[in-house]
């Protein structure tokens, strides 16, 4: 059966659940809710989808993406690889996509155990993760144990990323209008700056990104940075940008002003700068 027919949530299941059916057995191990007859285990059929697809993530789980599902499975598979809880977290292709609550994160995040939305069962695990309503960039998937202070596994998945793969196959072509931890390219007709570094590795874009924008004119500036002279665009890499084959790729857009010259980089969590870059540049707006 298709996936869209099933719906899944976090926690036990409430008994007399109006179009939703509680489903038993499997030693006592599954516990979901779907809309099928008590018994009867959705799960094996989930499996045999999957199967038919190819893995967007191959790591602790193997991870597939169907009807906006992230579908987790692993054969051969035994209680103790559930252990400890799943993380899932969303990072927007538009920020402003976010619970006004979570956008001084960058992220949403989601958090369940194995067995409340999925199963063990023949030696195989499967779980049905839902993504959220809005567009995705990033999806980060982890499991952690609390009490050993130990991640099991920890994956990035870009999911709509087609316009970042575009913008670095483009840079690849052309010589970068800067050269730092990163290379920098200006896309004057799309108005973005581009930033590209192979090979790349997670812990490269872990700490955040600092972009200071400098007008052709002041007045153009939001009225609260004028006095310091430049706009402040500091982001957070997975908000902007995806890891892919051990490449980075990240796409800023330029303000609708005409920019003078721009100065972008890395610092610590204790405000000192990693590295850093400049561009000078004609007009461009």
């Amino acid at each position: 059966p298709a996936l869209a027919d099933f719906s899944t949530r976090s926690g036990r299941p409430e008994e007399g659940a109006e179009t939703l059916r509680t489903i038993e057995g499997y030693n006592n191990t599954l516990f979901a809710l779907v809309k099928e007859q008590p018994g009867e285990n959705p799960f094996p059929a989930i499996y045999e989808t999957a199967l038919s697809l190819d893995p967007i993530v191959r790591s602790g789980f193997d991870l597939y993406a169907l009807d906006h599902m992230l579908i987790y499975m692993k054969e051969p598979c035994e209680s103790g690889d559930l252990k400890g809880a799943f993380f899932l977290r969303f990072y927007p292709a538009s920020p402003g996509d976010l619970p006004e609550g979570r956008r001084w994160a960058g992220y949403e995040e989601d958090r369940f155990r194995f067995l409340e939305r999925g199963a063990l069962f023949d030696g195989k695990c499967v779980a049905l993760a839902p993504l959220p309503d809005y567009p995705v960039l990033n999806v980060r998937a982890y499991q952690f144990y609390g009490y050993a202070n130990e991640v099991y596994w920890d994956v990035l998945i870009p999911l709509a990323a087609e316009a970042h793969y575009a913008a670095y196959e483009a840079a690849a072509n052309g010589e970068p209008d800067a050269r730092a931890a990163f290379d920098l390219y200006l896309d004057r007709q799309a108005r973005t700056l581009i930033y590209v570094r192979e090979p790349c590795a997670p812990s490269d874009v872990e700490r955040k990104f600092f972009l200071h924008i400098a007008p052709e004119r002041v007045a153009d500036l939001p009225e609260d940075r004028r006095e310091s002279g430049f706009d402040n665009l500091d982001f957070e890499y997975f908000t902007r940008g995806v890891l892919f084959d051990g490449k980075c790729a990240a796409v800023l857009p330029l303000p609708d002003y005409a920019v003078k010259r721009l100065r972008t980089g890395q610092f610590t969590k204790e405000w000192s700068e990693i590295w850093e870059a400049a561009v000078a540049f004609g007009r461009v707006g």
